[in-house]
């Protein structure tokens, strides 16, 4: 990976990872009287081979993870049923008397989650309708209203 290092003389050097490990961090949330909170994070030790470096330096690194075609789905249409995940789908069947919509539970691939948005990578496609939220229980098979 590509790290730069800052100083008198800023440098880009090649970083190797050689570790990453979970961590926490604490912050102050709401300023002086807000509470603190736990924050998941990431701890990367990054190896780097220069004879420029004389050690102590800052450094900035940008770690990216790419992903095959993910969607964002909201996290609240996420549904967990003994460890499986899936959501619920909206089906449209043509009838005589027009169109109807019924629930359809669909298993999806979560590959990773923060508090809002699920990024999905199987089970879904772009512009598929699913349910976010219902004032009644569901069940696949419903028929629903829009």
């Amino acid at each position: 990976m590509k790290v730069r290092v800052e100083g008198s003389q800023a440098l880009q050097v090649e970083g190797r990872i050689e570790q990453i490990q979970n961590a926490v961090s604490s912050y102050q949330a709401g300023g002086s009287n807000g509470t603190s909170a736990d924050v998941s994070m990431k701890r990367v030790q990054v190896t780097l081979n220069n004879e420029n470096l004389k050690g102590g330096e800052k450094a900035q690194v940008e770690l990216t993870k790419v992903t095959d075609d993910a969607i964002l789905v909201p996290k609240k249409a996420i549904r967990d049923d003994g460890g499986e995940k899936y959501v619920f789908g909206i089906e449209v069947k043509n009838g005589p008397l027009g169109n109807a919509f019924y629930i359809r539970k669909l298993p999806v691939t979560v590959i990773d989650s923060n508090e809002s948005v699920s990024a999905v990578t199987e089970g879904l496609f772009e512009q598929q309708k699913i349910v976010t939220e219902s004032s009644e229980p569901l069940q696949a098979g419903d028929k629903i209203r829009l």
